[in-house]
């Protein structure tokens, strides 16, 4: 056999079952990711309040919005009752702020005036 026809099928053989492999890392994936998919999402209903405080001042509930979650910045601290503080960029935290409620559905609210 020339070097020719050596290099030709060298190239042309391949090893079988190679394919079994990716599809199980495949399947380990979309598991992985359906099972960190479940633990972000809201397990439970809870109670959301009518007014929130939030860096020392006071929010009432406006509306219940469905928004992308690229639409939205979290800020910090988070509230004095516990929930996660989110602000639609552009706009300021001074006139109202947002809570996620699940299934890109936000809570806003609007800063009282005093």
């Amino acid at each position: 056999m020339s070097l020719r026809g050596r290099c030709i099928s060298m190239f042309t053989m391949r090893k079988k079952g190679g394919g079994n492999k990716f599809t199980f890392i495949s399947i380990i994936m979309i598991l992985a990711v359906v099972y960190v998919f479940r633990l972000v999402s809201p397990q439970k209903e809870v109670s959301y309040p009518d007014t929130i405080r939030y860096d020392n001042l006071e929010y009432a509930y406006v509306e219940t919005v469905r928004s992308s979650s690229v639409m939205f910045v979290r800020k910090r601290p988070p509230s004095a009752e516990g929930f996660i503080i989110l602000v639609r960029r552009g706009t300021s935290a001074l006139e109202e702020v947002y809570i996620y409620e699940g299934s890109k559905k936000y809570r806003r609210y609007e800063v009282l005036k005093e």
